[in-house]
C-alpha cells in the first residue's frame, strides 16, 4: 500500500511538472513521459518511461532532478535520471 502511494505521488508530480514544462524533443518527434518509477534508493534513481526511445536533453534531465530534489526533500543528494521506451 505504501509503495503504491509513492508511485501515485511520483506520477502526480510528473504530470504537474510535464504540464508546465514538457520534455524537449530531439529532432521532429514529440516526446511524452508516460510514467515514472523510483528504482533505487541508495543513490536515488528514477526511470522515466517515454513514448519513443530517446534521451532527454541534459538541461531537461537537470531540471527534472532539481524538481525531484525540491519535491521529495532530497536537497544535496545526487539523483540519477534514466529514460526508457515504454
Amino acid at each position: 500500500a505504501e509503495e503504491q502511494r509513492r508511485h501515485e505521488y511520483l506520477n502526480r508530480f510528473l504530470k504537474d511538472v510535464t504540464a508546465a514544462h514538457p520534455p524537449v524533443s530531439p529532432g521532429k518527434k514529440h516526446v511524452r513521459i508516460l510514467y515514472a518509477a523510483q528504482t533505487s534508493v541508495a543513490t536515488p534513481t528514477f526511470v522515466f518511461f517515454t513514448n519513443i526511445a530517446t534521451e532527454f536533453h541534459f538541461s531537461y534531465e537537470r531540471f527534472l532532478a532539481n524538481q525531484l530534489r525540491e519535491s521529495f526533500g532530497l536537497m544535496g543528494t545526487p539523483i540519477r535520471v534514466k529514460v526508457r521506451k515504454s
